[in-house]
């Protein structure tokens, strides 16, 4: 999720350095834009998995990742343009040399990107319907939206908002920010449902669990001798059934996984 947000950010950069006469952001605004994202994950070990996901082996694979990266990092994208026309058109930020208007239209991508991303790994933990068909751990919940209240309130904090160059931004924008949090849920959703169909797997590779049945069908089929021991073997006592077939606890697990 870091590396396709990552992505996502790269993407409106290169578009921002083709259309806008200033920078979108800052270095120091970026770094601290990381620093709040990577709280939000913090609580990501404690979340909540399906039941489905856990139900047979699963394996990452660079290509996978990349293919996920490349899916939804411009996806993420599309948001980051949505704020750089409301900056142009709507508000008149066009001019580099008014550095005023330069700062609120850096501090409106600011305030755009933290309460996006954070939100985004709701959608992201699950290849269901979030919310509906999918619960969300209650840590997940606090860190990601505890992170996006303080990213909100950052700019009307005088230090903070000094120390990071940020201005107060326009009041109507708040509005805006709430309409593309909730179109970036769609486009994120929209996005997942279509990348489950081209690829039929989601976050996992899709052939380990096949090879490693495979493997241990091959593996078991030199203990031929143990062809009733497959039906009883779990009404037996582990140390004394391995005693007595003369098998290792590799094969033991082979064959409860074969089983199940």
């Amino acid at each position: 999720m870091v590396t396709s947000s990552n992505f996502g950010n790269v993407f409106n950069i290169l578009i921002a350095s083709i259309w806008l006469p200033y920078g979108p952001i800052t270095s120091i605004q970026t770094i601290f834009q990381n620093l709040l994202y990577g709280i939000s994950q913090i609580a990501i070990p404690w979340d909540r998995v399906d039941s489905e996901y856990l139900a047979i082996p699963r394996g990452w694979n660079t290509w996978d990742l990349l293919k996920f990266t490349l899916v939804f990092g411009p996806a993420g994208g599309v948001i980051g343009v949505c704020t750089f026309s409301l900056n142009s058109f709507y508000y008149n930020f066009r001019w580099a040399a008014n550095t005023h208007s330069v700062r609120v239209a850096q501090t409106h991508w600011f305030l755009q990107s933290i309460p996006t991303q954070a939100f985004v790994v709701h959608f992201l933990r699950t290849a269901k319907l979030l919310f509906f068909s999918s619960r969300v751990g209650k840590g997940l919940i606090f860190s990601t939206f505890g992170i996006m209240v303080l990213g909100l309130v950052i700019p009307y904090m005088p230090f903070m908002a000094s120390f990071l160059k940020l201005e107060r931004p326009e009041t109507t924008f708040l509005g805006f920010i709430a309409g593309e949090v909730v179109l970036y849920g769609l486009i994120e959703q929209l996005v997942k449902m279509g990348h489950v169909k081209l690829f039929e797997a989601w976050l996992q590779v899709k052939h380990l669990h096949h090879a490693l049945k495979r493997i241990l069908e091959l593996a078991l089929k030199k203990k031929k001798s143990m062809k009733g021991f497959y039906n009883d073997w779990e009404f037996l006592p582990k140390s004394r059934l391995a005693n007595a077939a003369r098998i290792s606890p590799m094969q033991l697990f082979a064959t409860a996984y074969l089983r199940s």
